[in-house]
């Protein structure tokens, strides 16, 4: 959510909210504009990408032996916040969710070729690339140190305020455009106002940022020692309840902090499969982790006890806030999502193609032959099984499968965190395929495996992390994959290989698949071919946890989950 003021809408502001009430103050996003550094939301001197966590008031701090400056604009907008009951009330506090990422990308653009410098030398970042060359926004925050939190799950930990700015990409999105007038969306305010996202440094010593012109339109051209409003941004809690339907005569209103709470129907998704850090961590989604968690989960129509069909029988990898669609093909908005994975080898004795068959040598997704099986025959016959929860067809949620994948410099290197990153960059893909796309059976990403683990004695949970997945299937680090679930319930399968789902990026015929040694590979050999090689298959799909609660079972094999 974004600040727009103390006034409440009448019947001519419902659409747009326009003046200096619309804002906190302004602010310059920086003092000074004459180094590279300068459009950080925090920056130390001669690096790119520097933060710390620092007193969020003041202008800067030691960490680690290192000067950390606070921006002018983050300097601000936590002195606000500060002096807020979203700060001050405890009840308030609780509503604001504490997770949220805000960006401020300092990665280079696609265009950009030189290195970046600290002065002398033109570099323009990863906004302009996607929003002035390729007018393709996205809510993906590229680099792991770029993305401003409170705790370091899901981000660098630099944020002590779960507040932050809104990125040049969003505005792009609820359509600012630029060098296009647009009054009439609701980002409008005829104020100039700062977004999170950098623009470029000019060789000749000025640094520039995103901001929102007073017409509109999404500009990049403002010096970041320049007086512009500051509109603070923050997110609420998953669990809070509202009221309302939205409209300027009818606003959402907060209710309760808790839209999860259990009830005689059975307990929410959110309430069950909270992060404990026992074998549920928040790691990019929350997550099962461990040799052998209490994540089964049974797709019957039984309250309680052993599934009544093996083939019902599945395992939660997690829960994620993932894209939808209605219709296959463009956004319904994203939803909190339980992505579980089928205990069973789809591939049966014999196994299957990534392509789907012989003819088909490809690695385009949306082209196989295993995806349409996937999404036709299997999810019929699963749906058709005799004992199959009668809600289970429209639980069953049309989701964004994300199709990057590693390519031959660094097919090797990538760690769990890596392979996340990989899989959701856009330019990690072959020529001609796509991105990404709808659809509501898939099979797990190599991520998904990677943070599986908790480790062991000898390799602990971060070793394991911070370890390539190729190499995990080295001496050393067998711990990995041996307190890893999803490799230990695999080993069985006829068919020791698994296909997973990410395209490799430079060779149309490989794909990423899980070895029976326990390493992530990427079909470096003629015969591990997409068309050609047959190994075991697990589909994997998205539930929609508006639509089903937990109405009995404790996780375990002989007593799961059972839905309704």
């Amino acid at each position: 959510m974004i600040y727009i003021g103390t006034k409440a809408p009448t019947e001519s502001t419902k659409v747009v909210m326009t003046g200096e009430g619309t804002q906190i103050s302004t602010s310059a996003f920086y003092s000074s504009y004459d180094k590279a550094e300068y459009v950080g939301y925090q920056y130390i001197e001669g690096q790119q990408h520097g933060y710390g966590k620092c007193n969020e008031t003041s202008a800067n701090c030691t960490v680690n032996g290192n000067t950390v400056y606070n921006s002018a604009i983050k300097q601000a907008i936590n002195k606000w916040y500060a002096g807020t009951t979203l700060e001050k009330d405890a009840a308030t506090k609780a509503l604001v969710s504490q997770d949220q990422i805000f960006c401020n990308d300092r990665g280079p653009s696609s265009t950009q070729t030189a290195a970046w410098r600290s002065t002398r030398a033109t570099y323009y970042y990863g906004a302009y690339g996607r929003l002035i060359s390729k007018k393709e926004p996205q809510l993906i925050c590229p680099t792991s140190s770029d993305k401003y939190t409170v705790g370091t799950s899901n981000g660098n930990g630099a944020l002590t305020y779960p507040v932050g700015l809104i990125t040049a990409d969003e505005v792009a999105m609820a359509g600012g455009k630029f060098e296009t007038s647009n009054s009439t969306y609701y980002l409008y305010t005829n104020r100039l106002y700062w977004s999170g996202s950098p623009g470029y440094f000019y060789s000749g010593g000025n640094a520039l940022g995103f901001f929102v012109n007073s017409s509109g339109n999404l500009d990049y051209n403002s010096y970041v020692d320049n007086d512009l409003g500051a509109r603070p941004v923050i997110s609420l809690s998953s669990k809070v309840k509202l009221s309302g339907s939205g409209t300027y005569n009818d606003v959402y209103t907060v209710v309760g902090g808790n839209s999860t709470e259990n009830t005689s129907s059975g307990k929410s998704f959110d309430t069950v499969f909270a992060a404990n850090n026992t074998d549920i961590f928040d790691e990019n989604g929350i997550r099962y982790e461990g040799a052998d968690p209490n994540n089964y989960i049974c797709l019957d129509s039984n309250k309680e006890g052993a599934c009544s069909s093996s083939s019902l029988l599945f395992r939660i990898i997690g829960l994620f806030d993932e894209d939808t669609s209605s219709d296959g093909t463009t956004s319904a908005g994203t939803k909190k999502l339980l992505k579980v994975i089928d205990t069973n080898n789809y591939g049966g004795t014999d196994g299957k193609e990534w392509s789907g068959q012989r003819e088909n040598i490809s690695n385009n997704w949306s082209e196989s032959y295993l995806k349409s099986e996937l999404n036709g025959t299997y999810l019929s016959n699963l749906i058709n099984i005799s004992y199959t929860n009668n809600k289970l067809a429209n639980s069953i949620v049309s989701a964004k499968w994300h199709l990057g994948g590693t390519d031959g410099s660094n097919y090797n290197t990538l760690t769990a965190a890596g392979f996340y990153t990989q899989e959701r960059n856009i330019k990690a893909v072959y020529n001609g395929n796509p991105t990404n796309l709808y659809a509501k059976v898939g099979l797990m990403y190599p991520s998904d495996y990677g943070y599986a683990t908790v480790g062991g004695s000898s390799k602990n949970k971060s070793a394991c992390r911070n370890q390539a997945l190729y190499n995990w299937d080295s001496s050393t680090y067998t711990d990995c994959k041996n307190n890893d679930w999803l490799f230990i319930s695999q080993k069985n399968f006829v068919h020791g290989y698994e296909w997973l789902i990410s395209p490799n990026a430079s060779v149309p015929y490989f794909s990423a698949y899980l070895s029976k040694s326990g390493n992530i590979l990427s079909s470096k050999y003629v015969n591990d071919y997409v068309d050609f090689t047959t190994f075991s298959i697990r589909p994997t799909f998205y539930l929609d946890s508006n639509l089903l609660k937990i109405i009995g079972g404790t996780g375990t094999s002989t007593d799961p989950y059972h839905i309704g």
